[in-house]
């Protein structure tokens, strides 16, 4: 079974529209303990196939000495895969999942 922020995170990425960070996703779906919270449901989630961790870019602007000066940062964002698209939470239970050895 999964949990309970598990839940709420698989359903929120079923309906969002695009990749989200961790902290947007702690946010809408009312984790207090913010990306902390969410890290490791996501990890679960990547390992059933239906959410994935994507490469984004963040484009900051600051003002130096009175110059403008635009940088670039990598973040990780997280988003739902086809997979994830049509699973419901009961097939989250059965993915991932390694069947038993044959008993020999």
């Amino acid at each position: 079974m999964v949990s309970e922020n598990t839940a709420k995170i698989f359903k929120f990425l079923q309906g969002a529209d695009g990749p989200k960070t961790a902290n947007d996703i702690a946010t809408a779906v009312g984790i207090e303990s913010g990306v902390k919270g969410v890290t490791g449901a996501v990890n679960s989630l990547v390992k059933k196939g239906v959410a994935e961790r994507v490469e984004g870019v963040v484009t900051e602007t600051s003002v130096v000495a009175g110059e403008e000066i635009t940088t670039e940062k990598a973040i990780k964002l997280i988003q739902i895969t086809d997979l994830g698209k049509t699973a419901t939470i009961a097939d989250l239970d059965k993915l991932g999942k390694k069947a038993p050895a044959d008993a020999q």
